[in-house]
C-alpha cells in the first residue's frame, strides 16, 4: 500500500512519543494497524502492547484487521497470532479492569471483583442517596438548613446525586470540592470579564457593519454608528471585572439621526436590525457584571454553608456507595477508572504495568476525560506511546471528555516538549468539492479563543481522491413572508414547530432522494443516509415520513429500550399482570395486536364499564375473544408467582408471540433484540433485587426516567435501507450521500435553575438563597461556570457540524428549516460564522466563499431533480463553463459526437438484473399473486394483502429455529402449517439452514439468452434472494414460499436459484420446492 509521507513518518518514527492528529478520512487506523505490524517485524511482542480504543466494537475490529494482517504478512512470525489472542486490546474501562485484577490490594478492592452493569449500579446508588439524605436530616445542621431552605428534601436529594456524578470523573475529587467551597475567586471574575469581552466584540461586529450599509445606503446613521463603535472599542481596551462593570453600567447607544431619500434595497430596515442585536449583546455584557466585585464576594461567602452541606452529602453517599459495592465484591465503571488510577499512582504498581506494557496505543485520545488522561500518563514512558486522533472530532464532552487535553499535548509536542507532533491532512474520504467546502466554512468559524481551534495550516483538509464539482447542496425551507431577522431565528421555536419542521424537511429528503436514485440506477438506498445534530423527538417522526414516502428507512435512534414500541407493549403487558386495574396498560394491550380491539369495540367496553375499572367490563364480556384473553391473564398472574422473574419474563413473550410480531416488522432483528434485553434485564434484576416482578417495573421507570438504556441494534451491510441517525452515531463512518437534517435548529444554551453547575476547572456552584428576604439570585460561580459551558458548547456544535460534513464521500446536501429568510442573504458570508445562532449560520458562509447560493424552497414544495450546480460550484468552474459556450465549434470534436457505437443494442441491456425481472422478460406482465389473510393478532386494522404476504414471509426468515425444534411453534397459521409439513421437517432437521440467502451473480452471455431472453452477447449481473435451503446428504435443497396458486413463471424463477445457487457455492442442487403456504402443498420444480 502506498503511504503518504506523513503517514509514512507515523508509521517508522522510533524513540520518541508520537501525538498523530489525524484529520477526517486520513486513513489513522490504517496507520495504527501498520505501525503495529513494523514493531513486530523490528521484535516487538503484540502482546506488550496496550491499545485503547473507544469502544468495545472498534476494539474487535481492531484486533479482527491485526488478525487479518498476521495472516496475510508471510514474515509475520506465528507465535504473534498466538500472542493476539491474549493481547490488551480494549476500551479504557477493560484496561483498567486488568490493571486492578494485578493490584486488587494496592486498589483496595475484592480480587475476585464484578463489574456492575448500569441498572444494578443505578439500584446501589438510589439506596446510597436514600440512606445519607435520611441521615443528614436525622442530625439537621445550620448548613443543612442553608442548603434545605426553599428547597425541601426531594430538590436536595437531587443535587446530592448530580454532584456524586460530577465527583465522579474527577481525579482528585477532594482537591475539587476545595475548591469550590474556598475564596480563591478571580478565575471566575476572569471567565465572566472573557465572556462580557465576546459579546461587545458581538456587538462591536454588528455595528461596524451597520456603519458599513449605512455609509452604503442609509445616510444620517453613520455618526451614531461611528460614536457607538468608537465607545465600543475603547470599552475593550481596558477589560477586567472591574472596569467592564463600571463602563457599562452607564453605556447607552447613540440616537439615530434621520435618514433621508429613497431606501429601495430596505438598508434602512437592516441596519436598524443589526444595531438592534448589537444592543441586545450589549445587555448581554451588561448582566455579566452586573454586580460589584464586593457584592459578588459578599454572596459567594454567604452561600459556602450550602456547599459545604451538599458536599459532605455527596460524600456521604459515595462512602455508603462504596460500602455497598464491597460487600457484593462489586465495581461500576466509574470505580474502575477511580480504582485504578489509585493502583497507578503507588510506584511499584506503575512500574510493573510499564514493564507489562512497553507500547501504549490510544486510539480517539480526542475524547479522553482527565481521569483516563492521568492513567494512561502513568504508562508513558520516552519513545512508547502513540496517541492518535482529531480535535476537531471531540463531540463528547457529555461524557467528560476534554478537548483540551489534546490541545494542550499538541502544544507541547509541536514545541518538542516530550514527543513529536505529526499531522495527517491527506483526506481519501470525500470529494475534492466536499473538501474545499469543509474548509471554507471552517476556515471562517473555529478562529481559536472560545473554539479553541484555528482551522489553519494543518488542522485545514487536504483532497487525496481530487477534485469534483456539483457535489455540496444547501437547501433551505422557509415560507415567503416579511423578515425581522439576518438569517438566525431568534425566538425559540416550540416544540410543536420543530416537529413540523422536521416532518417538512423528511418529506423534501424523501423527494430528492426518489430524484437520485432515478437519476443513478447503481445508487442503492444503503448509499445513502440521513444525519441529524439532535435526536431527540425528531429520528421517529422523520422515519414515518420517509417511510410513508416509499423509502426503506432505518432510524438508529440510539436511545432508551424502553422507547421501543415492542418493549412499550411488553412493558403494558407485564404491568397488567402486576396489577389487573391498570385501565391504562390494559387499554394499551387490548388495542395492541395481542388482542386486535378497534377504537370503537374499546369504547363500547368502556362505556360497559361505567364507574368500575375496564377489567370487569372484560371479565363479563360475552366477546369470546376477550373472555379467552381474562383467563390467560389470571394463569399469567398465577406463574408470575412461582416462575424466576427472567423466565417468566421469556416465556411470556414467547407464548403471546411477541417475539415474532416484534421480528416481522421493520428492524425486525433490533426488535427481537430488545425483547430479549427486556428479559435478560429482568433476570438481571431478579439475582440483586428483591421486589419481585413490581420492583422490576418501578426499577424500570427509574431507569427510563434518567435516560434509559441503549437498544438493541441489527443491522445488516446488505440490508438495502436509508440510515436515519445521529451525528454521534454516525462517527467513524461514511457514505456516498449524506443528508444533513435539521441545520436551521437553534444552538440551545442551557436555561438556568435551581440544579446543579459545575465545571471540571472552576469547581461547583449553587444559586445564592438569601433567608431574610426569601430571594434567590445567581451567584458568580453560577455565572462564570455558565459562560464558560455555553462557550464550550458552542465550540462542540462547530465540531458536530465537522464531523456531520466529513461524512460524505460523494454528494452532500445540507437541508434546514428557517421560519423567517433574511433579508440581504448575502450577509450571512461576513458576519454570522462568527456569531452563529444555528448550523445555517455557520455553513452558509461556504457557500457564498465558493461561488454559489442556497436555494429556498416553500415549506412542501417537491424538491428539484438536480441543481446542485446552482448551490455550489467554484468560480473558475463557473468561468470555465461560460467560456466554453462562447467558443467556436470543433468540427471534429462534432463528428466524434456524433458516432454511434455500433453494438449498441448490447450496451442499452441492463447491468444488473433481479430474478424477478428476468421472469418477467419471459412472461411478460407481473405474476398476480393471491395472498391470504393473516391472522388478527399480526394483522393491522388496515394491513394490504401485499404487506401481510411480507409478514409472513418475514417471519418464516427470522422465526427462531431453535424454539420451532424445541416445540414453540409460532402463531401464523401459515408458518405453523411450513414447519410442520414434510418440507419443513427436512428443514429444521438440517445442520445447515440459509434463509433470505441475497446473492449477486455474473449471467455469461449464453446463459443470460437462455434463461432470460435477453439479446445480448456482454455478461450481465443478477441479484436475487432465495427464500430458504438447506443441505441434505451433501446437496441443497431450494424452497421457495407463495402465499398464491402455482405458476410456471415461479418455476422458472427457482431455476434461477438453483443456477446461482450451484455456481456461488459449488455444490450441487438435488430439489427445488415450492411451498403453497395456503394449502401446505410442496410442488417440486423440475429441471433444475
Amino acid at each position: 500500500m502506498q503511504f503518504t509521507q506523513e503517514q509514512r513518518a507515523a508509521i517508522e518514527s522510533r524513540g520518541e512519543n508520537l501525538l498523530v492528529a489525524a484529520a477526517a478520512g486520513s486513513g489513522k487506523t490504517t496507520v495504527l494497524v501498520e505501525r503495529v505490524m513494523q514493531l513486530i517485524a523490528d521484535g516487538a511482542n503484540i502482546d506488550e502492547m496496550l491499545i485503547v480504543t473507544f469502544t468495545r466494537a472498534a476494539a474487535s475490529e481492531l484486533r479482527a484487521k491485526l488478525a487479518r494482517r498476521l495472516m496475510e504478512e508471510s514474515g509475520a512470525p506465528e507465535e504473534q497470532s498466538v500472542r493476539l489472542e491474549r493481547a490488551t486490546i480494549t476500551t479504557i474501562h477493560g484496561f483498567c479492569a486488568e490493571v486492578l485484577r494485578a493490584h486488587f490490594e494496592a486498589a483496595g478492592v475484592p480480587a475476585g471483583f464484578r463489574v456492575l452493569d448500569e441498572a444494578n449500579a443505578r439500584r446501589m446508588e438510589e439506596e446510597a442517596l436514600d440512606e445519607a439524605l435520611e441521615a443528614a436530616y436525622e442530625t439537621f445542621d445550620s448548613e443543612l438548613d442553608a442548603l434545605d431552605f426553599g428547597r425541601g428534601p426531594k430538590k436536595v436529594r437531587a443535587l446530592a446525586q448530580a454532584l456524586l456524578h460530577a465527583l465522579d470523573g474527577r481525579p482528585d475529587p477532594q482537591a475539587w470540592i476545595d475548591q469550590s467551597v474556598g475564596e480563591d475567586w478571580q478565575p471566575l471574575f476572569d471567565v465572566l470579564a472573557q465572556a462580557a469581552c465576546a459579546s461587545l466584540e458581538e456587538a462591536r461586529d454588528q455595528t461596524i457593519l451597520a456603519h458599513s450599509l449605512a455609509l452604503a445606503g442609509a445616510p444620517g446613521y453613520e455618526e451614531a454608528l461611528a460614536y457607538d463603535m468608537g465607545a465600543l472599542y475603547a470599552i475593550l481596551e481596558d477589560a477586567d471585572y472591574g472596569q467592564l462593570h463600571k463602563a457599562l453600567r452607564d453605556f447607552r447607544q447613540e440616537r439615530l439621526k434621520p435618514s433621508r431619500g429613497k431606501d429601495e434595497f430596505g438598508v434602512r430596515e437592516h441596519v436598524k436590525l443589526l444595531r438592534e442585536e448589537a444592543k441586545r449583546a450589549v445587555q448581554r455584557a451588561q448582566s455579566l457584571v452586573a454586580l460589584s466585585e464586593d457584592d459578588a464576594r459578599a454572596d459567594m461567602l454567604a452561600n459556602q454553608p450550602a456547599l459545604r452541606a451538599l458536599a459532605r452529602l455527596a460524600q456521604r453517599a459515595q462512602a455508603l456507595l462504596d460500602e455497598k459495592k464491597a460487600e457484593e465484591g462489586a465495581l461500576s465503571y466509574g470505580d474502575l477508572e477511580r480504582y485504578a488510577l489509585r493502583a497507578l499512582r503507588v510506584e511499584e504498581c506503575a512500574r510493573a504495568a510499564r514493564e507489562r506494557w512497553k507500547w501504549i496505543f490510544v486510539d480517539e485520545y480526542q475524547d479522553t476525560s482527565e481521569i483516563q488522561e492521568a492513567i494512561l500518563s502513568a504508562l508513558v514512558g520516552q519513545g512508547n506511546a502513540f496517541f492518535v486522533g482529531d480535535v476537531k472530532q471531540s463531540i463528547y464532552r457529555f461524557r467528560m471528555a476534554e478537548p483540551e487535553l489534546f490541545l494542550r499535548r499538541q502544544a507541547r509536542y509541536a514545541r518538542g516538549e516530550g514527543g513529536r507532533l505529526i499531522a495527517l491532512t491527506a483526506n481519501f474520504r470525500s470529494s475534492g468539492g466536499i473538501v474545499d467546502f469543509v474548509n471554507a466554512v471552517f476556515e471562517r468559524a473555529l478562529r481559536g479563543g472560545a473554539d479553541e481551534i484555528v482551522y489553519a495550516g494543518d488542522e485545514r483538509l487536504r483532497a487525496a481522491r481530487g477534485i469534483a464539482g456539483e457535489r455540496v447542496e444547501l437547501h433551505i425551507l422557509s415560507p415567503e413572508k416579511d423578515i425581522h431577522e439576518t438569517g438566525a431565528d431568534e425566538e425559540e421555536e416550540s416544540e410543536a414547530e420543530l416537529l413540523s419542521g422536521a416532518q417538512a424537511e423528511a418529506q423534501w429528503i424523501a423527494g430528492r432522494i426518489h430524484s437520485l436514485m432515478e437519476a443513478d440506477p447503481t445508487l442503492r438506498y444503503r448509499d445513502i443516509a440521513v444525519l441529524t445534530r439532535v435526536k431527540q423527538n425528531v429520528l421517529a417522526p422523520m422515519a414515518r415520513v420517509l417511510a410513508d414516502e416509499g423509502i426503506p428507512v432505518y432510524a438508529d435512534e440510539a436511545g432508551g429500550y424502553t422507547d421501543a414500541f415492542e418493549v412499550r407493549l411488553a412493558l403494558a403487558l407485564l404491568k397488567l399482570v402486576d396489577n389487573h386495574l391498570d385501565d391504562l396498560s390494559l387499554l394499551a394491550v387490548l388495542r395492541s395486536p395481542l388482542v386486535g380491539l378497534s377504537s370503537r369495540e374499546l369504547a363500547q367496553l368502556r362505556l360497559a364499564a361505567g364507574d368500575a375499572p375496564l377489567y370487569e367490563a372484560v371479565l363479563h364480556s360475552q366477546d369470546a375473544a376477550l373472555a379467552a384473553f381474562a383467563r390467560k391473564l389470571d394463569a399469567w398472574r398465577d406463574r408470575s408467582r412461582r416462575l424466576p422473574l427472567g423466565q417468566f419474563v421469556d416465556s411470556l413473550l414467547m407464548e403471546t408471540g411477541l417475539v415474532h410480531y416484534a421480528s416481522a416488522m421493520p428492524s425486525g432483528a433490533a426488535r427481537r433484540g430488545n425483547l430479549h434485553l427486556l428479559s435478560a434485564r429482568a433476570a438481571a434484576y431478579e439475582e440483586n433485587g428483591t421486589g419481585g416482578l413490581s420492583g422490576f417495573l418501578r426499577h424500570t421507570e427509574t431507569v427510563a426516567r434518567q435516560g434509559g438504556e441503549d437498544a438493541a441494534h441489527a443491522l445488516g451491510e446488505n440490508d438495502d435501507v436509508v440510515r436515519l441517525m445521529s451525528v454521534h452515531k454516525s462517527k467513524g463512518l461514511e457514505f456516498p450521500v449524506v443528508f444533513a437534517a435539521q441545520m436551521g435548529r437553534g444552538f440551545r444554551g442551557q436555561k438556568a435553575d435551581d440544579s446543579l453547575s459545575w465545571h471540571a476547572r472552576l469547581g461547583f456552584a449553587l444559586p445564592y438563597t438569601d433567608p431574610s428576604l426569601s430571594v434567590r439570585r445567581e451567584t458568580l460561580a453560577r455565572r462564570a461556570i455558565a459562560c464558560r459551558k455555553a462557550a464550550e458548547d458552542l465550540a462542540e456544535e462547530k465540531r458536530i457540524l465537522y464531523v456531520l460534513l466529513t461524512r460524505a464521500r460523494d454528494r452532500l446536501i445540507l437541508v434546514g428549516t428557517l421560519k423567517n429568510r433574511p433579508l440581504i442573504p448575502w450577509l450571512w458570508k461576513g458576519n454570522n460564522p462568527l456569531h452563529p445562532k444555528n448550523a445555517l449560520d455557520i455553513v452558509t458562509s461556504g457557500i457564498y466563499e465558493l461561488g454559489g447560493e442556497p436555494q429556498w424552497h416553500e415549506p412542501g414544495a417537491v424538491p428539484p431533480e438536480s441543481r446542485a450546480s446552482e448551490t455550489l460550484a467554484p468560480r473558475q468552474l463557473r468561468e470555465a463553463l461560460l467560456k466554453a459556450q462562447e467558443a467556436p465549434a470543433d468540427e471534429k470534436l462534432v463528428a466524434a459526437l456524433a458516432w454511434r457505437y455500433p453494438y449498441a443494442d448490447a450496451a442499452e441491456a441492463p447491468l444488473k438484473l433481479t430474478v424477478t425481472s428476468l421472469v418477467r422478460k419471459i412472461e411478460g406482465p407481473a405474476v398476480k399473486q393471491e395472498l391470504a389473510e393473516l391472522p388478527a393478532f399480526l394483522a393491522a386494522e388496515e394491513t394490504t394483502a401485499a404487506q401481510r404476504g411480507t409478514d409472513v414471509h418475514r417471519l418464516l426468515a427470522r422465526a427462531s429455529l431453535a424454539d420451532i425444534r424445541a416445540g414453540r411453534l409460532p402463531e401464523d397459521p401459515r408458518a405453523r402449517r411450513f414447519f410442520t409439513s414434510p418440507t419443513g421437517q427436512r428443514l429444521l432437521k438440517s445442520a445447515r439452514v440459509e434463509r433470505e440467502w441475497a446473492f449477486d451473480l455474473r449471467l455469461k452471455p449464453e446463459d443470460a439468452r437462455r434463461l432470460a431472453g435477453l439479446d445480448t452477447s456482454e455478461p450481465v449481473m443478477v441479484q436475487g434472494v432465495i427464500d430458504a435451503c438447506f443441505l441434505e446428504d451433501g446437496a441443497w435443497v431450494i424452497v421457495d414460499y407463495k402465499s398464491g396458486r402455482d405458476d410456471e413463471a415461479y418455476h422458472r424463477q427457482v431455476r434461477l436459484y438453483a443456477h446461482a445457487l450451484r455456481a456461488i457455492t459449488h455444490t450441487p442442487v438435488k430439489e427445488a420446492i415450492v411451498f403453497l403456504l395456503k394449502t401446505g402443498a410442496a410442488l417440486a420444480v423440475e429441471g433444475i
